[in-house]
């Protein structure tokens, strides 16, 4: 509760002081090292410093091979159904011996 009555009281005080900022930024008033840093101060208590709130994106590029299951249906969760011609295939039956030879060469 009581840093919410903080925040308040520097909000008041940037409202009331914002338009004296103008004329400091025009030559038109002076403020002092003391006055520019407390206002400084006051305005980072309401509002976020921009440089650390805005979000930075680093590229890189990654073999499909070394994804995870999860980061690759992560991906695929986030694409776009491809609107493309294709033609449907009948299931086949799969031999079991075939599948057993299958399932060997996997162990």
């Amino acid at each position: 509760m009581e840093v919410d009555a903080v925040r308040r009281r520097a909000l008041a005080v940037v409202r009331k002081n914002f338009p004296k900022v103008n004329e400091v930024l025009d030559g038109k008033l002076q403020w002092s090292n003391q006055q520019i840093k407390l206002f400084q101060i006051c305005l980072d208590k309401i509002a976020p410093d921009i440089k650390v709130s805005h979000a930075t994106h680093e590229h890189y590029h990654t073999e499909v091979s070394e994804l995870t299951h999860e980061q690759l249906m992560e991906i695929a969760s986030r694409t776009e159904p491809v609107d493309a011609d294709y033609t449907e295939i009948e299931a086949t039956t799969i031999d079991p011996s075939m599948a057993d030879a299958t399932s060997d060469i996997l162990k």
